[in-house]
């Protein structure tokens, strides 16, 4: 059965209201978190599997996409449902699974219109993905999304497209899954131009997702996949083209076009001890190759909220984090000019080190200790003496040949942060060269946290993140513990 959008019926007041074009991609969000939401509360309770995989319903074309599976495996679920009883307010009182989807989509029905409008709890199922995708020369935000009643979904979407905007927002339904395009024009035909494709020439089958798709393998809950070019180009489009446009995105976007190139991919799914995720790129240019023997100066660190270590670039300069820092999207460097920033440059270069920190989260001044192994003695008393002369006499500082050790006036070391008894579990993973390695406990920065929030976060124990390199590309592996 196929239904077209039909955008003319008539709607309620409610409905009526206006909204600027900018919103249209709002609604694809709410969409998003709507089947996101919904298709997590339905795994406390439903355990089977449709055998759909969502990449299956993108066109082949498409620039980026991220996905969210619940239908993935019973394996996959049972241990989402096991993850979930960790949390007491996800409980929904219901046993059936499309009961527990529908409470929850009628929850956030109360709180946001654009839920609302499109009548979700009605007939969204388990699975959807968000794309970035280009027709015709003009770039589209996509939607697909499960359907379990296709003519409730008929009168949800024809109601967010009344409001969206009749040419800004178009779907598509046919065999229980939704297309849906948001854009400036022409979203109708757009959204019938994507199901063709996908029916036609799907992304999953595609030789440009061959290797993504490899590496992912099979029961990623969340999957995400990006052509970075391609990605590029799109959202040089959608971004203001004023002359004295300066921020945030554009500059980041800036640094990551001259330096990241060819695929990126992401996968997450549950684990007995929380969640993991994995991602790698592909075809990757100007990648810094990782170091070994991070790990060992991470576990060396005294116990504390924070840990990580770094491993830097024989040389900085021409490299993604020297433009990143001098763009001041870091933060890094703030109030120092390029000439500064190139003698400090000059001065890490090459260097490991580990850095940990305590109280970050409480309003006195964090205690912390650092250990940077530089590439020369005289490098790390240089360092030393900017460190001094930064500290104020807050930092005690010392030399031992090439490395370089502080730490605050007054702290001690108390215990090593392996002691911290899910330190292994959220470090695992790592390939043996890094670039970067962090370690957070979670309930010591939720400390000063409104208390709604720390019991909702109650069973959030750790989290960890490791990037390097294998084979030339990329790699990292994150981990959120749940007990």
């Amino acid at each position: 059965m196929k239904l077209d959008a039909i955008g003319d019926g008539t709607t309620s007041k409610k409905r009526r209201r206006k909204r600027h074009k900018g919103l249209t991609l709002g609604i694809a969000g709410c969409v998003a978190l709507a089947i996101g939401g919904g298709g997590a509360w339905a795994a406390t309770s439903y355990l089977g599997t449709d055998g759909v995989d969502p990449q299956s319903l993108l066109p082949e074309s498409t620039a980026a996409f991220a996905t969210l599976n619940l239908d993935v495996s019973k394996e996959q679920q049972r241990q989402m449902l096991e993850l979930v009883a960790k949390f007491p307010s996800a409980a929904t009182g219901s046993d059936a699974p499309q009961e527990a989807v529908t409470q929850f989509l009628d929850m956030l029905e109360e709180h946001n219109g654009d839920i609302a409008d499109g009548k979700f709890s009605d007939w969204v199922g388990p699975s959807a993905s968000v794309a970035m995708w280009e027709h015709k020369g003009e770039p589209y935000g996509l939607a697909t999304v499960s359907v379990l009643d296709e003519d409730a979904a008929d009168e949800g979407l024809a109601a967010l497209k009344q409001d969206g905007g009749a040419d800004q927002v178009g779907y598509d339904i046919e065999d229980g899954h939704a297309t849906i395009a948001f854009g400036e024009k022409g979203a109708q035909a757009a959204a019938k131009s994507a199901a063709a494709e996908a029916e036609k020439s799907p992304l999953s089958a595609s030789s440009r997702y061959s290797k993504a798709k490899s590496f992912l393998g099979k029961d990623q809950v969340l999957t995400a996949w990006a052509d970075l070019d391609q990605s590029y180009d799109i959202l040089e489009k959608k971004l203001p083209d004023d002359a004295d446009t300066s921020g945030l995105p554009v500059d980041l976007l800036k640094a990551l076009k001259n330096h990241m190139h060819g695929q990126i991919a992401l996968g997450a799914k549950a684990r007995d001890y929380g969640i993991e995720a994995v991602s790698s790129t592909f075809g990757a240019k100007d990648v810094i190759e990782g170091k070994t023997g991070l790990m060992d100066k991470l576990s060396q660190m005294p116990k504390s909220d924070i840990a990580g270590a770094l491993a830097l670039p024989d040389d900085l300069k021409g490299t993604i984090l020297e433009e990143l820092a001098k763009s001041g999207v870091t933060g890094i460097g703030a109030g120092l000019d390029n000439a500064v920033m190139d003698k400090i440059f000059d001065l890490v270069s090459g260097a490991k080190g580990a850095l940990s920190l305590s109280g970050v989260t409480g309003s006195s001044t964090p205690s912390g200790k650092a250990i940077i192994e530089t590439t020369s003695a005289d490098k790390a008393q240089t360092l030393k003496a900017l460190a001094d002369l930064v500290g104020q006499g807050t930092l005690e500082t010392k030399v031992d040949g090439k490395t370089l050790t502080g730490n605050t006036v007054g702290s001690s070391d108390n215990g090593k942060i392996t002691d911290n008894e899910y330190y292994s579990d959220a470090m695992g993973g790592a390939t043996k060269k890094l670039d970067g390695a962090a370690f957070f406990d979670v309930q010591k920065l939720l400390q000063t946290a409104p208390a709604n929030v720390k019991q909702a976060l109650a069973a959030v124990k750790a989290a960890g993140v490791k990037i390097g390199t294998k084979n030339g590309e990329y790699v990292g592996n994150y981990r959120l513990i749940i007990a």
